[in-house]
């Protein structure tokens, strides 16, 4: 890494604006019980602080009480002291004037007083409790009004269909009769979803909304953007985008591509992965649930010719090849050449498709066109069924309330059943239609909150730099690298050169334990989002192929040493008066400076971030760091086009930007096709260069597209990494995703495609963080019986806040509820433990992320669980209703749960600063000059 570096930051970004202003829950508040409990509060202790002291006054007299006349005496005394000292009512014997007059004046006087605010304590006990039930009812209406807006119910019915038609039973009821249809479950469900919906800003349905933001000269907008605005109950609706969901439709088309009246019309392709060594043809082979495998044939003189002449006759359909092949048959066997190339398909040396891009706007659409010149009875009766989806997706779209959406859902979901049941697709094992996610939504703002921000000053832009240099040093998969690249020399020698299925069949053999690179994960799994990973998923890839040799773990003691020293650097940073730990810059950078030849500056990074006010300036607060290269723009340009077709694609000058940055020193950024059964990839195509990947179809242009086979593996011993090369271009790769699903969930040869040579597409700040920031989060057998929180101050460089203050709360901490405690005195008792370890009112919570029995269990080391308990969830302690959520995460917690402040809140929210929606911006972070 250079010495120095600047950075800049796209002109555009995206803006993700929750669907409830955040002051929306604060209805739900139990303010009145509160401020009776805090009165509760203050009496404890001054009954705590007096009792101890009035105990230590008793024992003293009970000391001087001696003979048999005195022993009954001195019996009730010290049953008092014990009364006292634990807070409780004394029984009246314990009061008695003859026994007090045993007592010197002063302390006797101490006493009645002490009872006297003991009975104070018990009237308003019971004057709270009296009110926590009249104020419970209260804050049910209020969730009742709340579960009723209209916005809520469409995004409610797509996130679960069943907490939807049980949220409306409960609404159509009378008030008096709504109790009836109230349960916990109901209760709780609908106070997750509410508060997803104003303090999340994760897009789904009408949930979070989308819109484009552009900077703006910096005094043009600061006055709109710092101005309190007006609390809205709703804001602007938005438009909405409705997709099918891909696995369906490529689920239809697959096995539409099946029909013999349908394939003749298919376009056929050699398969790009396709690579010819030693009379062996070797190729990923890919099946209908996308699980990939490594498949060898012999290069038969037969095999060799097909192959020959798919490759000359680009485009060519099917038909049109069975036509060819016919002709050169002197005995004319077309039936058994049609089962010839049908194998050939099967095995997947051939690729068939309908040419349809799989980016491409209105798939089913062109579905439908490329249907309609096949004069066959069964399959314009499947098109009139697909049309009649296509219709029912438009109605979807523009229908304005819930209860119609919901009957278009169900209208949605028989169609669907009758058309899979036609391609025969239920008739397959384990095949049926998901519960949810038919479709997704997707609802985008012309204007929102945040989309003219003044440019970020300059010394933000020098903080993100080292941001950027941080995100270098602890990227995850940088020790991963550097172990590949040591087994790499190993094997073939230093500065070799091999083809790259060649060396991925090689690790592939050489290790089971290659785990994420090569693991399989079924196409229908990302049906099922809440699918966790195993604890080997997680763990850095290619661990197993790093052993005992020379410059690399030499190069790797390097990284670790620098890790290691900026760890200490930034323990080393005593907080502030306020309580927050501001990192030295120049210490940071003079740091960064010595990083080894293997670290990389990041070229492009996508900052998920909020504002927030610091000290009469604007704060940034970082969420997460990926990778950039406009996939967020990309996807959200995408969703524009569907509803503008006309949209202009700005996205080509991304383009020419990532081919700009290729040199004789910088790799060629380069994309890699596919959708992969989910929407998150779906986006604008820019007509960059693409690697071609097996069984994705690409609007892009031939000469653009680089297959598999044209791709090269070299080690490079200067910086101790593995280049992937491309023969045609004669340039080094640097492999990117552009899609918006987590790598993990990619299939095999993509992941390490990315992994081993490509930009770390996912996340960097948890590994920042728990490399960095977050040690001492780790269980040990030494802080398993510890019961008091481990507090982390909030961490900040300048104006980045790179983290919130957090928590550490083990499990013998936490305020567990008992069997059959009431719904005040559990309310009672968090407000006491919050009050006992000073913890904020609003936070966010999580599991553990080191938890073992989330993450795959006990004795596979640490891991990060990508379950569900890994996302944090949004807690009011205020709120009664939140306490359900609190006990949900403490019982699946075994290591006991994270909390993290809730920054910025509700006040200093940008924009507005009061009563504004919660808004994430994704900013894009470019290198200059590294």
């Amino acid at each position: 890494m250079k010495e120095q570096h600047t950075c800049s930051v796209a002109a555009e970004y995206v803006v993700r604006v929750a669907g409830l202003p955040l002051t929306a829950l604060a209805p739900l508040r139990f303010e009145r019980s509160l401020k009776l409990i805090r009165d509760l509060l203050i009496l404890e202790e001054r009954l705590s602080s007096s009792g101890t002291r009035l105990s230590e006054q008793l024992h003293a007299v009970i000391g001087t009480l001696a003979g048999a006349e005195l022993r009954r005496p001195r019996q009730l005394l010290i049953e008092l002291r014990r009364a006292i000292f634990q807070g409780r009512q004394p029984a009246p014997v314990q009061l008695a004037p003859d026994l007090l007059a045993l007592l010197p004046a002063e302390l006797k006087a101490a006493i009645m007083r002490w009872q006297e605010v003991l009975q104070q304590h018990a009237a308003l006990l019971a004057e709270a409790r009296r009110l926590f039930a009249a104020e419970l009812e209260e804050r049910r209406a209020a969730l009742r009004a709340l579960a009723g807006q209209e916005r809520f119910l469409q995004g409610l019915l797509l996130a679960s269909p069943s907490l939807y038609l049980d949220c409306c039973r409960w609404l159509a009821a009378a008030p008096a009769e709504a109790g009836r249809y109230l349960d916990r479950k109901l209760e709780d469900g609908l106070l997750n979803y509410l508060t997803r919906m104003a303090a999340k800003t994760s897009p789904y349905s009408t949930f979070t909304a989308l819109a484009r933001g552009r900077f703006v000269p910096a005094q043009a907008q600061w006055e709109e953007v710092t101005a309190p605005v007006a609390v809205q109950d709703e804001p602007e609706r938005g438009r909405s985008v409705i997709e099918l969901n891909m696995l369906l439709v490529h689920h239809i088309a697959r096995a539409l591509a099946r029909w013999p009246a349908v394939r003749p019309y298919l376009s056929v392709s050699v398969n790009p992965s396709l690579v010819s060594d030693a009379g062996l043809l070797r190729f990923i082979s890919r099946d209908d649930l996308g699980r990939e495998s490594l498949a060898t044939v012999r290069a038969t003189a037969a095999l060799q010719t097909v192959l020959r002449l798919v490759e000359r006759r680009q485009p060519l359909t099917y038909g049109e090849l069975l036509e060819a092949l016919s002709a050169l048959d002197p005995q004319e066997r077309r039936q058994e050449l049609a089962g010839f190339l049908d194998q050939l398909i099967a095995r997947g040396l051939l690729q068939l498709d309908f040419a349809i891009p799989e980016q491409a706007h209105n798939y089913l659409l062109r579905l439908c066109e490329m249907l309609a010149p096949i004069d066959q009875v069964q399959v314009q009766a499947l098109r009139a069924r697909l049309l009649e989806l296509l219709e029912a997706l438009a109605a979807y779209e523009r229908a304005a309330r819930a209860h119609q959406r919901y009957a278009l859902l169900q209208q949605l979901r028989a169609l669907l059943e009758r058309l899979l049941a036609e391609l025969g697709l239920s008739e397959q094992p384990g095949f049926a239609l998901p519960t949810k996610n038919l479709i997704y939504e997707n609802t985008l703002l012309e204007e929102a909150p945040g989309s003219s921000l003044p440019a970020l000053e300059s010394d933000l832009l020098a903080d993100l730099a080292l941001v950027q240099g941080l995100a270098g040093l602890f990227d995850p998969l940088l020790t991963g690298r550097l172990a590949l690249t040591a087994w790499f020399s190993r094997r073939y020698g230093e500065g070799a050169t091999v083809d790259l299925l060649t060396f991925y069949a090689d690790c592939f053999r050489e290790s089971q334990q290659l785990g994420p690179a090569v693991r399989n994960i079924p196409a229908e799994a990302l049906l099922i989002p809440s699918t966790a990973l195993s604890t080997a998923q997680v763990r850095p890839p290619f661990s197993a192929l790093f052993a005992g040799s020379t410059c690399e773990q030499e190069e790797l003691s390097r990284v670790m040493a620098l890790r290691q020293e900026v760890a200490r650097f930034v323990a080393d940073q005593s907080p502030d008066s306020a309580g927050v730990r501001f990192l030295d810059r120049q210490r940071l950078r003079a740091l960064l400076e010595h990083c080894p030849a293997s670290v990389k500056l990041p070229p492009s990074l996508a900052l998920y971030c909020q504002l927030y006010w610091q000290d009469g300036q604007r704060g940034l607060v970082l969420n997460s760091i990926q990778s950039g290269f406009g996939r967020s723009l990309r996807r959200l340009s995408y969703l524009e086009a569907h509803l503008a077709p006309s949209f202009p694609h700005s996205e080509h000058a991304e383009v020419d930007r990532r081919e700009a940055l290729a040199s004789a020193e910088e790799p060629l950024p380069i994309a890699i096709q596919g959708v992969f059964g989910s929407n998150l990839n779906l986006r604008l195509p820019d007509g960059g260069y693409e690697i071609a990947y097996p069984g994705c179809p690409s609007s892009g242009r031939r000469e653009r597209l680089l297959p598999l086979s044209d791709l090269l593996v070299q080690h490079d011993p200067a910086s101790q990494r593995l280049l992937l090369l491309s023969r045609r271009l004669n340039c080094k790769l640097l492999p990117i995703h552009l899609g918006l699903m987590s790598d993990y969930w990619l299939p095999p040869l993509y992941r390490f495609l990315l992994w081993a040579f490509g930009e770390t597409p996912g996340e960097r700040l948890w590994s920042l963080r728990l490399l960095l920031l977050d040690q001492p989060l780790m269980p040990d057998h030494q802080g398993a019986g510890e019961r008091q929180p481990r507090y982390r101050p909030r961490t900040c460089l300048g104006r980045i806040c790179l983290e919130r203050a957090h928590w550490h709360l083990p499990p013998t901490c936490l305020p567990a509820r008992q069997t059959g405690e009431t719904h005040f005195d559990y309310f009672l008792k968090v407000q006491r433990w919050r009050t006992q370890y000073q913890l904020p009112a609003r936070c966010f919570l999580r599991v553990n992320p080191f938890d073992f029995q989330a993450a795959g269990g006990p004795g596979e080391g640490p891991a990060y669980s990508l379950g569900k308990e890994r996302k944090p969830v949004y807690i009011d302690f205020e709120s009664y209703f939140s306490l359900s959520l609190f006990e949900h995460l403490i019982a699946k917690g075994s290591f006991g749960l994270l909390l993290e402040e809730a920054l910025p809140g509700e006040t200093d929210l940008l924009p507005a600063r009061e009563g504004g929606s919660v808004c994430e911006y994704v900013f894009e972070v470019n290198s200059e000059g590294a």
